[in-house]
């Protein structure tokens, strides 16, 4: 869904191995048009390991190095507790 300051991808399921590949087309489909805010919903993610983490770290290089900013939205606690040991919460924006 995209709003004039933002493109919001809702993600559902599992974040990991077997997901990466469509996680990555996504999020290339996802930066066209005017920077903004990519905001990535991760209400509905009921999984999330190694592989995962490192897909949103590519994801996340990617979407900076193509001069827009990201945002997690919506993590569970064992979500969150991934991003967290991954460091990745000093990279980027979590809202709880």
């Amino acid at each position: 869904m995209k709003s004039s300051d933002r493109t919001v991808l809702a993600l559902r399921g599992e974040l990991d191995g077997m997901s990466a590949e469509e996680f990555s087309v996504c999020i290339k489909s996802c930066v066209t048009g005017e920077p903004h805010l990519i905001e990535l919903d991760f209400v509905a993610v009921s999984f999330f390991d190694a592989r995962g983490v490192r897909e949103v770290h590519r994801a996340l290089c990617f979407i900076r190095k193509s001069g827009r900013d990201v945002v997690i939205t919506s993590p569970s606690a064992m979500v969150y507790k991934v991003l967290l040991f991954a460091g990745l919460t000093d990279w980027l924006r979590v809202e709880r």
